[in-house]
């Protein structure tokens, strides 16, 4: 049986869209559960990268899942140390859709991301939207990207107080409420909110609000007050960067090929609870960094992720393997150091076995023609 009361008069970390999703679920308006057959989130690894979803209305453990879409903070941690124990993952991404959820279990998962950055790269992005609980867990991340039409914000605290009195009363329905100890539930679905529990409440609302605010001060390092100015306001991506609550717009796509490989090759990994597989249909990993899509939505250049560092080690990278001209190419399409390595490595692979096919000209090799072709080639890559 579901624990509804986590819903019902409790402190949320959501934005309206949700709470509405919330309430329908509870009367029963939408599915409640889903069968194993059907599409659920997945953890996924692409070439040392896992991609964790961050889905929907957001509740405390995998049992309070009450309805197809949310997504608990305890499979959102599963999936975090997962990928922690993955040897071949070196960056976390959060890859983040959510209006937010509950304030439950919230602040141990953000615990979990903070310790996870001590042992890989872990970032974050808003695709297409990260508000209230959702906006805490991508400010927990060493960088919040947002895609073009994304949203984040919603820093607050809500609940919703429903009571039936005046219906039942209309009903001819008399309802009495017996207790020993006189704050004993209250508030209730029975009874007017008294003054002195609506003041009890907010009091208790007003110190989720203040955990927030000091998270979100923590993590992306601004002013308390210009945080506590924002008044759990929703921003586009513009307002966002302006404001400090995100750090750049750039496609998920985009994104997600500057953190792998030009040539991605998928490993779905499974864990303890259902999580999401990858979004981008493999066809279209090879257009990643060939299409002026794959390039960031913003004006600013596709280098605005790579270092000043980086770019001098990726032309110094091409000019000893003899392609000088290769850098600007690989800067524009925002490859990181280790994808033009891997290219690099490719590319010689290929030319010293033209080389081997020319030089040899048709004749049975045998190992010191082959070894001096490859020495050949090596010595010239170094030239």
């Amino acid at each position: 049986m579901m624990d509804f009361s986590k819903y019902i008069n409790s402190p949320l970390y959501v934005c309206e869209r949700d709470i509405g999703m919330m309430s329908s679920a509870i009367q029963g308006k939408v599915k409640l559960f889903f069968n194993d057959d059907e599409v659920v989130p997945r953890l996924s690894i692409k070439s040392g990268v896992a991609v964790i979803p961050v889905r929907g209305s957001l509740v405390q453990r995998d049992r309070d899942a009450f309805y197809y879409g949310m997504t608990s903070y305890e499979s959102i941690g599963k999936m975090i140390n997962a990928a922690l124990k993955h040897e071949d993952v070196d960056t976390l991404l959060l890859d983040i859709d959510s209006g937010g959820g509950m304030v439950s279990g919230l602040f141990d998962l953000l615990d979990t991301i903070v310790a996870a950055r001590e042992q890989k790269k872990v970032i974050a992005i808003s695709n297409e939207s990260a508000y209230s609980a959702a906006y805490a867990i991508g400010s927990a991340a060493e960088k919040l990207y947002m895609t073009s039409t994304a949203g984040v914000g919603s820093i607050g605290v809500l609940m919703v107080h429903t009571e039936f009195s005046e219906l039942y009363k209309s009903a001819g329905i008399t309802t009495n409420v017996l207790r020993v100890g006189d704050e004993k539930a209250k508030p209730n679905a029975l009874e007017k909110l008294e003054d002195k529990t609506r003041t009890e409440l907010l009091d208790s609302m007003k110190k989720s609000y203040d955990l927030f605010v000091d998270s979100v001060v923590s993590h992306r390092d601004i002013d308390r007050q210009a945080v506590i100015d924002t008044q759990a306001r929703c921003y586009d991506s513009d307002e966002a960067i302006k404001l400090g609550l995100a750090d750049a717009v750039i496609s998920y796509s985009a994104l997600l090929s500057q953190l792998t490989a030009s040539d991605l090759t998928e490993n779905t990994m499974s864990t303890d609870t259902p999580t999401e597989t990858a979004e981008i249909p493999e066809a279209q990993h090879a257009q990643v960094a060939e299409t002026p899509e794959a390039k960031p939505v913003q004006e600013a250049p596709s280098t605005a992720m790579i270092s000043a560092e980086s770019i001098k080690e990726i032309k110094g990278m091409c000019e000893t393997a003899g392609c000088p001209e290769r850098a600007l190419g690989f800067v524009a399409q925002g490859f990181n150091v280790k994808q033009v390595k891997l290219v690099l490595g490719e590319l010689m692979v290929a030319e010293t076995s033209a080389n081997i096919d020319h030089s040899i000209k048709g004749e049975e090799a045998n190992d010191k023609q082959v070894l001096d072709v490859m020495v050949d080639a090596m010595n010239k890559g170094r030239k």
